[in-house]
């Protein structure tokens, strides 16, 4: 599973550069990063309360760091492999990228565990009114395992504050993405048009 979603609201398209390279990656806020509290000497904080649905392990879910940003520079680029998007931005590319979104770019990226290993991330920028997801990732051998909507659960119940409007963007073309986010309770609300270059009337 990987939904990415674009940011729209710098006047560029990106934080971290001005180009409008990455339109719509199935990519979500504004402001300071939203604090959640760890998990008493671990620094990690608990994926659920009690044991996941079918009896599977908890994951564990921490605040990434600019320590982080190579592997999450890779993931975002499976991301973009597995939605089609046209961003040729390379994995050291992205790298770079992340580590200005969550240094001076305001955005909060969480790693998600299962056994000290990342199995999918999320990446999010908080405003005082709206929380706007722009990635959330599951590694290709951990998905349709519930561990998507599990992510969305622990976002929504335990580290989101409560009363604020909850944005997302995907691709048209990405109909698997579009369903689970209907699925999560999203509803369309604006549509993104664009002419490229060298198209004619």
């Amino acid at each position: 599973m990987s939904y990415q979603s674009r940011d729209r609201r710098s006047g560029n398209r990106e934080v971290a550069a001005p180009s409008r390279l990455d339109a719509p990656e199935a990519e979500a806020s504004i402001g300071p990063a939203h604090e959640f509290p760890p998990l008493p000497g671990t620094g990690a904080a608990p994926w659920q309360r009690g044991r996941r649905p079918n009896a599977m392990k908890p994951l564990t879910v921490r605040r990434g760091t600019r320590a982080d940003c190579t592997l999450l520079g890779a993931l975002n680029h499976q991301l973009i492999q597995d939605e089609g998007h046209r961003n040729p931005m390379t994995p050291l590319e992205l790298a770079k990228r992340m580590r200005l979104w969550i240094g001076r770019g305001g955005y909060t990226a969480l790693l998600f565990e299962d056994g000290g290993k990342v199995v999918a991330y999320a990446l999010y920028r908080e405003g005082p009114d709206e929380i706007y997801l722009r990635h959330l990732f599951v590694v290709r051998d951990r998905r349709r395992q519930g561990v998507g909507r599990r992510m969305m659960q622990t976002l929504r119940d335990q580290i989101w504050p409560q009363g604020k409007r909850l944005t997302v963007e995907v691709l048209c073309q990405n109909t698997p993405g579009i369903a689970f986010w209907k699925a999560m309770g999203y509803q369309e609300y604006s549509l993104g048009l664009e002419i490229m270059p060298g198209t004619r009337l």
